[in-house]
């Protein structure tokens, strides 16, 4: 069988990626290698879910790389950093064909071999097609030599033999922050997340509050909206939320507002089940009964107001586990929009001194949970808190929020 190719690239070089496709013909024709790139994409499939399903098959991952390429966030912040992860777990190679000239080598991949020859861009030789075969026999010894180690996939069987895919449970596990830790190679959000607490509005009276933790939402069915500032951490919350309804044997189906843009239930829950399950219907989650859906940035829905009402009213009519998050702004209005009336509101609390100094815990002892003591642990932990607590003393400080 031959390797698999994955191409990435920008689409302003698609004439550079049709020209190495056909410089590769002969290879394809002979079984060597099997190039899959965006363009094969079917009409209507979920575009994300078969970059990365295609991404994460590849045994060969090929870099067209130009000033577009390295101004692309898809191509650079995505693409690139789950192929360079797969290149580290020895699964997957890395080749860089230069086809334009740009600012490339301070970048992280500038470490990969570049073709062709001297890293020379493609579009700077008097003939591209001796360009091309250059990069076309620099590639062929990569196929030749370069056997991907096999690792057993950790996917996790979710409730009745649904499976989550790999791309979801990849996801779950990322912070989306670039974070460095002296005793791991690769910090999980599970490793460090705390969950905040909640001031949860259970009552019709609007006096009547309670703090909770953002856990006791997963013990109890019904619909919640869950309200924060910018950047507190709302879809790191969803992301651990799934991963204990999991545990608890639901079905936690993700869905990102923003992308919400046609009010059929059906079609939205569908595409989002392709991605985050192997081979599970629309139909097999209704009939579980054990479905909880989770909604990302519900104030940013891509319907109009009509519409996201609809949306939500026939949400709210066939699953009876449902739980969103929004700007703590946008919950002033709640009572407005048709369909939010019978949510139960908490608002996200800041991480208070209890809840630090857990952060704090948890980033000491990873990577050495088994062999730190207790007297270290504690006493890295009130140097370091105490460095933390200055740190929010002083930001407050200067916002004009330091109380003595």
């Amino acid at each position: 069988m031959g390797k698999k190719l994955f191409i990435s690239y920008s689409h302003k070089d698609e004439s550079h990626r049709e020209d190495f496709e056909d410089h590769l013909s002969v290879l394809k024709r002979r079984g060597v290698v099997d190039v899959w790139h965006d363009r094969r994409i079917v009409p209507g499939s979920e575009w994300k879910g078969e970059i990365d399903r295609n991404l994460e098959e590849a045994d060969i991952v090929v870099l067209l790389i130009s000033p577009s390429f390295l101004a692309s966030d898809y191509c650079f912040d995505v693409e690139l950093k789950r192929a360079m992860e797969r290149k580290d777990e020895g699964v997957a190679e890395i080749i860089a064909i230069l086809v334009r000239p740009c600012d490339w080598n301070d970048c992280e991949f500038s470490r990969y071999q570049a073709v062709p020859k001297d890293a020379k861009p493609i579009t700077t030789w008097s003939d591209s097609d001796s360009a091309w075969l250059d990069v076309v026999n620099g590639l062929k010894s990569h196929i030749e030599n370069f056997e991907p180690k096999f690792i057993e996939q950790d996917v996790p069987e979710i409730t009745g033999g649904v499976r989550a895919s790999v791309p979801f449970k990849a996801w779950l596990d990322d912070t989306e922050i670039a974070l460095t830790h002296r005793k791991v190679d690769k910090v999980s959000l599970a490793d460090i997340f705390v969950m905040p607490d909640i001031e949860l509005d259970e009552s019709s009276d609007s006096e009547i509050v309670s703090i909770k933790g953002i856990e006791s939402v997963v013990k109890n069915s019904g619909f919640y909206l869950l309200s924060g500032e910018e950047q507190q951490g709302k879809t790191s919350i969803l992301k651990r939320l799934c991963s204990k309804f999991s545990e608890d044997d639901f079905i936690p189906v993700y869905l990102n507002a923003l992308e919400i843009k046609k009010a059929d239930l059906f079609g939205v829950i569908s595409k989002s089940l392709g991605w985050q399950y192997e081979s599970y219907s629309y139909r097999d989650l209704v009939a579980s009964g054990k479905a909880v859906i989770l909604i990302d940035n519900i104030d940013e829905i891509g319907l109009n107001s009509k519409y996201a009402g609809k949306f939500i009213e026939e949400l709210n009519s066939v699953f009876g586990f449902i739980v969103m998050t929004c700007h703590s702004s946008f919950s002033y209005v709640q009572g407005e929009i048709k369909g939010l009336h019978d949510y139960v509101h908490g608002e996200v609390l800041s991480l208070g001194n209890k809840k630090r100094e857990e952060l704090v815990r948890k980033w000491i002892a990873l990577g050495q949970e088994e062999s730190i003591d207790d007297f270290s642990l504690y006493s890295e932990c009130d140097e370091l808190k105490a460095r933390l607590d200055t740190v929010i003393k002083k930001i407050l400080f200067l916002q004009g929020q330091y109380i003595y």
